[in-house]
């Protein structure tokens, strides 16, 4: 009787040991600042959205704009040759926003994911395994975003220049 008292008591013990009593300190302070660093990338990517946004709005509008001048039979030639940089840089941005819209999606789920995995940690939930894993799936997602935002910051830039470029010669050309 006393055996199996005293291992009712071990049994007892390596469950009570085991039981989780939610994410450590440490890991409760790593996903605080993680949570601070997505919260940065999304701002800068809200702020990349925006500017995109401009771009396109600014090209179709130049474009609308140069379709719309009245011209001659005989320049009409000259004209779409003109335009034609423009409206391609239209569709080039066009594009970039096309694809930038189609992964929302993706980040709105991990954003989820990521806000669901914050709340645990707080309400003190989880295990620091459970937590950390979480962690190091949405910290590669972040890596990989931060890489796709400033490539595609840098495209975007670059695409800027040569589409006021092209609308510089645009306009040289209409004075000429």
């Amino acid at each position: 009787m006393k055996k199996l008292f005293l291992l009712s008591i071990c049994a007892g013990l390596f469950i009570l040991a085991s039981c989780s009593h939610g994410p450590s300190a440490e890991t409760k302070a790593k996903i605080n600042a993680f949570d601070s660093a997505w919260n940065a990338m999304g701002a800068m990517a809200k702020a990349a959205s925006d500017s995109l946004t401009a771009c396109v709005t600014m090209c179709e509008g130049c474009c609308k704009a140069g379709d719309a001048m009245e011209c001659c039979d005989h320049m009409k030639g000259a004209k779409d040759s003109l335009m034609m940089p423009c409206k391609k840089d239209m569709g080039m941005f066009q594009e970039m926003k096309k694809s930038w819209d189609a992964q929302m999606p993706m980040w709105d789920s991990l954003m989820k994911k990521e806000v669901a995995l914050k709340e645990k940690a707080d309400k003190g939930e989880g295990t620091d395994k459970e937590i950390n894993d979480g962690l190091a799936e949405l910290q590669a997602a972040m890596d990989n975003g931060n890489k796709g935002l400033m490539e595609g910051m840098t495209k975007m830039n670059d695409m800027k220049m040569m589409c006021m470029k092209n609308m510089d010669m645009c306009k040289i050309g209409w004075a000429g």
